[in-house]
């Protein structure tokens, strides 16, 4: 009984390969996933590449429903991707090293794009990310220096670690009102940064999330938020007004001071070329003025009792 178990259940997953694209069919569900060639062959998938809604496999239509983990990995000569209306998922590292690859369309059917799925896609200059995503992985955009302009779903709702990362080219950014968590350096060393817009619900905002964006110049911070990390807003060294929003419980910018004020230690976590310290408070946090190289003139007040790694 347990061999012939065994031997039913291998036959359910089938391998073929169809127009050059490999699949593994489930021959129970009638559906498909992409998979690579397996043979090491990185340039394998080489051009203008078509995944299409469904295969046919035994007589059967069988539905394409997942790109598989590292599925296009390194294809170096992959230039476009069409993608079918029922793929739901993006495996992880299914597009990583894909540098001639230049612009993608996530269809609306898809929920998920898994870590690293197009990290180091050098030459994708624009993304449009479909209205049914909920997460974008770690790393799933890192590195894409290319990347000038891209589209976020309505309906993401956490953004990963180092998820934009290192995206030099990346100019505005709008996070959507359903996004609650910006995880940790998502967006670090977006040099060319010059507008971000954090959506209302957002609640966290991880370490080093815009560390070194370096072309940053407002940032706004909304009433939710009750975490903001470690250097979040390290090097971002052209700032020129920071606020929060004046119902938020955690945060503030008292006196118009132009810096985020942790409320309960009374810590100054992140000021400016034109901050004023208030006089109540307590200490400076690490990195706080970390890079403001225009920085001539600031009044540490009497109050001041530490001032963290790195605050100057």
């Amino acid at each position: 009984m347990v061999a012939l178990l065994f031997s039913t259940a291998v036959s359910a997953q089938q391998r073929v390969v169809i127009e050059g694209i490999h699949y593994d069919v489930d021959t129970y569900n009638f559906t498909a996933t992409v998979v690579s060639n397996n043979y090491g062959e990185n340039s394998y998938y080489t051009g203008d590449i078509v995944i299409p809604n469904a295969i046919a496999y035994n007589g059967q239509g069988c539905r394409v429903t997942k790109i598989g983990s590292s599925a296009f990995s390194y294809c170096r000569a992959l230039t476009s991707v069409t993608i079918g209306n029922n793929i739901e998922s993006i495996g992880s590292s299914a597009f990583i090293g894909c540098t001639s690859l230049t612009s993608i369309v996530i269809p609306d059917q898809v929920t998920t794009i898994s870590t690293s799925a197009f990290s180091g896609c050098t030459g994708l200059t624009n993304i449009t990310i479909g209205n049914n995503v909920t997460s974008i992985g770690d790393y799933a955009f890192n590195g894409c220096t290319g990347l000038s302009d891209i589209t976020i779903g309505n309906n993401v709702t956490s953004i990963g670690d180092y998820a934009f990362n290192g995206c030099t080219g990346l100019s505005d950014i709008t996070i959507p009102d359903k996004v609650t968590s910006i995880s940790n350096y998502a967006f670090s060393g977006c040099t060319d940064l010059t507008n971000i817009t954090i959506g209302s619900s957002v609640t966290n905002i991880g370490a080093g999330a815009f560390n070194g964006c370096t072309g940053l110049t407002d940032v706004t911070i909304p009433e939710k938020v009750t975490n903001i990390g470690p250097s979040a807003f390290a090097g971002c060294t052209a700032i020129e007004n920071i606020s929060v929003d004046t119902k938020n419980n955690v945060y503030d910018s008292r006196n118009n001071c132009n810096a985020i004020i942790e409320k309960s230690t009374n810590t100054l976590l992140q000021g400016c070329n034109n901050s004023t310290i208030p006089n109540d408070i307590m200490s400076i946090g690490a990195s706080a003025f970390r890079g403001f190289t225009d920085l001539v003139n600031i009044r540490i007040p009497d109050q001041v009792t530490s001032i963290g790694d790195n605050a100057f």
